[in-house]
């Protein structure tokens, strides 16, 4: 290996401006899955109980583009939860630019096929530009570029829209870092900062936190070694944390309602060790960085092992793993920057493997953040990204030489890509089935019946996941006939109901508020509604009256089973295949007067949870969740009231009361921070009641109550977000007009110099000293 300016040694200078490897990208990322590339197919990625990419990422978008088209951004929806923060879930990605642009614009459909095939070139051009500032051959830098963006983890976590928009924005970071330790120029950290606050919107905090670790790491690799006296560690650290802290700020929009979400959730305070390792890193599995499938196939229904096979997946190819080999044996002694990705790879690699290397049991309880994380699989992005980048210097010091294995040099790095892209087209397109996109797109029977109700009210699908687990055992993983699936639509599987526009009292979310979860349940634990139902012994459910009474509480009107449910409220309307709907005949209505509230005190919500349990929520009682006093209708006068609803947005809600000796108006929709209530324009406090509900109470008379979504936290992060962004916007300003300054200085001082140097011409051509020509 070379110094620099040559090879593996060329680090910290780009060689050269050669774009056709850009081109050869754009052209592969089209040719990887032509139904993908001609809008003829969607990805359905499964996750054996659920879909993550159908019931969960992909609808909140649709949902984004319908209110896009609509002219507002969907800050809550009616269709999941019987009311949802849609926002604050940061893996919804509502407020990442790239969704807005591509789901405001374009058909769904087109909107994420064009969003795959973007991050899939993104992940590719970052890394080449990243090993082209390195000093990397075109080509090298181009097998750097395809192996990352085809590694096992992107294509893996395609399921997982948003980590997969995150994860591209890494080498990109380390690519404006790396021009930083280059020229030193505040510019590029000012750039940093923006990229970094566009990552924080993608919506995956936990690949942010981690990236910004590693920004801070590669910072301080950068500028510690040149601090000579104490005082210049202020600077490192104003760098540091200015940088850092801006990008954050940049993206505190999304951060901040996603923070009161989580304060709000299960993760409050934190997680459990237990739950963070619930499925660490099968050993075993490390194999698969040699060979995919050691440990079986989930796409073929094979893969027997007790991990999850997409959180552990790493392989980038064969070739590349061979080439960062190389690239160790030859630079890790003579260069600071090899040593720097080998260290980087080695110590996520540890952190990857979980409670087994000691290492992340010792960062989750030193490094503030990490306790409210898990997956601690997930470092595999930055142990590929390491093996990648290595992989890119390897091949490039290869290249370097005029022949490699007596051919030449440039014939070597041709094979090297054409053999890269064979295995890895070959190998990663099993992790991710491809259904026709109008045969995805058909509106399922059960959705085209309930809409045949001009009030259809909620619907509850009451065997979704069961359902979900049929189908991937049915089509015997994704690899063959993927019908199961398109048949198992028509559960209307939370939170897959958005994209039929059916309103559910269920969904499929990873934050949800603590009060949801104990009444509605998710993928882990039964909520009381479900828990409700007893089991025969052969299993069916058996339908009584505490389950039929909370629906009918919370105003839901259809069940959807595929299961025969028995009981007078049940009548039986349609059924498609083995999907039945059930109509609902005791469900009230959603906005409806009670007469008398009775408080239910923090300490005692215990036992009113276990009363609800036995009895169900009575839809003629209301239950107010405060320690509070409550006003009540004196008890001398009739108590009476009539609601009808003026008017429905997803973010308000215009009603008309008539009260007679005053009572409490409930709304069975979520309570949660941010809803605000105003009787005849003055503000009012809004109440949880029934668990989940919201409830407020009205004096005597006619009244008209408007509920408005309006959260503080979400105007508050589009503040800070601002103020941010306008702060990078004026430093890089500020910037450029340095350096324009320093520019017309140089282009001052030539002049001079020359007429200095002229003059210096003319009196030696005046003393013959100089031959004429010779200038």
């Amino acid at each position: 290996m070379k110094e620099p300016g040559a090879g593996l040694a060329g680090l910290g200078r780009v060689a050269g401006k050669r774009w056709w490897p850009v081109a050869v990208l754009a052209a592969l990322v089209l040719l990887y899955e032509p139904r993908l590339t001609l809008n003829q197919g969607l990805v359905i990625t499964d996750d054996f109980f659920t879909s993550d990419l159908m019931n969960d990422r992909y609808p909140a978008r649709v949902e984004l583009g319908r209110a896009l088209r609509a002219g507002y951004l969907p800050l809550w929806t009616r269709l999941i939860y019987c009311g949802f923060p849609l926002q604050a879930n940061p893996e919804t990605g509502l407020t990442y630019p790239p969704n807005l642009l591509l789901f405001g614009l374009l058909p769904p459909a087109l909107a994420l096929n064009g969003s795959i095939l973007l991050k899939f070139f993104l992940a590719g051009l970052f890394v080449y530009l990243l090993l082209r500032q390195l000093g990397a051959t075109a080509s090298a830098a181009l097998f750097g570029g395809i192996a990352f963006a085809w590694c096992g983890f992107a294509v893996a976590h395609l399921r997982h829209l948003n980590m997969h928009d995150a994860a591209v924005w890494v080498p990109l970071l380390l690519y404006l870092l790396e021009r930083y330790r280059h020229d030193r120029r505040w510019a590029w950290l000012l750039w940093t900062a923006a990229v970094f606050g566009l990552q924080v919107l993608a919506g995956h905090p936990q690949i942010s936190y981690y990236t910004g670790l590693l920004l801070a790491a590669y910072l301080l690799w950068i500028e510690v070694p040149g601090v000579r006296r104490p005082a210049e560690v202020g600077g490192v650290a104003l760098r540091l944390v200015g940088c850092l802290g801006l990008g954050t700020a940049a993206g505190m929009v999304q951060l901040w309602p996603t923070l009161e979400l989580v304060q709000w959730s299960e993760r409050a305070g934190g997680v459990s060790a237990e739950f963070a390792n619930r499925y660490q890193y099968y050993l075993p599995n490390l194999l698969t960085f040699v060979y995919p499938y050691v440990n079986g196939d989930p796409g073929a229904g094979t893969y027997r092992a007790p991990g999850i096979f997409w959180e552990d997946y790493g392989y980038v190819g064969l070739l590349p793993l061979v080439a960062a080999g190389w690239a160790l044996w030859r630079g890790v002694r003579r260069h600071a920057v090899v040593r720097w990705y080998a260290g980087l790879g080695a110590v996520a690699a540890l952190l990857m493997l979980g409670d087994q290397a000691g290492v992340h049991w010792l960062a989750r309880r030193l490094i503030p953040g990490m306790a409210y994380l898990r997956f601690a699989n997930r470092f595999v992005l930055f142990v590929d990204l390491s093996l990648c980048v290595l992989a890119g210097l390897g091949l490039d010091e290869l290249l370097r030489r005029r022949r490699v294995l007596n051919l030449p040099a440039a014939w070597i790095g041709a094979l090297c890509l054409v053999l890269l892209v064979v295995d890895l087209f070959w190998v990663q397109r099993r992790q991710n089935p491809i259904v026709a996109r109008q045969e995805w797109e058909r509106l399922p029977a059960t959705a085209q019946l309930l809409r045949r109700d001009p009030e259809p009210g909620r619907t509850h699908p009451l065997s979704g996941v069961q359902t979900h687990l049929a189908a991937y055992h049915e089509a015997r993983g994704w690899q063959g006939d993927l019908s199961p699936y398109v048949r198992q639509r028509a559960a209307l599987q939370p939170s897959g109901n958005m994209l039929s526009g059916i309103a559910t009292s269920t969904g499929y979310m990873n934050l949800v508020p603590r009060h949801l979860v104990e009444l509605w349940g998710n993928e882990k634990t039964p909520g009381l509604i479900e828990r409700a139902l007893r089991v025969d012994a052969a299993g069916m459910p058996l339908v009584e009256a505490p389950f039929v009474r909370s629906l009918s509480a919370f105003g839901v009107k259809y069940v959807i089973s595929i299961w025969p449910l028995r009981h007078p409220a049940l009548s039986l309307v349609g059924v498609s295949g083995e999907y039945a709907v059930y109509r609902n005949a005791e469900a009230r209505p959603r906005c409806r007067f009670v007469a008398q509230a009775h408080p239910v005190a923090p300490a005692a919500e215990g036992l009113f949870v276990k009363r609800l349990l036995r009895y169900g929520v009575d839809p003629d009682s209301l239950f107010v969740h405060t320690a509070d006093p409550l006003p009540q209708a004196p008890a001398d006068q009739p108590v009476a009231g009539r609601v009808r609803l003026v008017r429905e947005h997803d973010h308000r809600l215009e009603l008309e009361c008539e009260v007679t000796g005053g009572g409490w108006l409930f709304v069975a929709d979520t309570y949660y921070p941010g809803w605000r209530a105003r009787v005849d324009g003055a503000r009012v406090p809004v109440y949880r009641a029934n668990l989940g509900g919201r409830a407020v109470w009205l004096p005597a008379g006619a009244r008209r109550v408007v509920f408005a979504y309006a959260p503080a936290s979400f105007y508050g992060g589009l503040g800070v977000s601002a103020l941010a962004l306008a702060l990078i916007g004026i430093g890089l300003a500020w910037c450029r007009r340095s350096s324009a300054r320093s520019r017309c200085a140089a282009a001052g001082a030539a002049p001079h110099a020359a007429a200095v140097l002229r003059g210096d011409d003319v009196q030696q051509r005046s003393e013959g000293t100089v031959p004429d020509g010779s200038a």
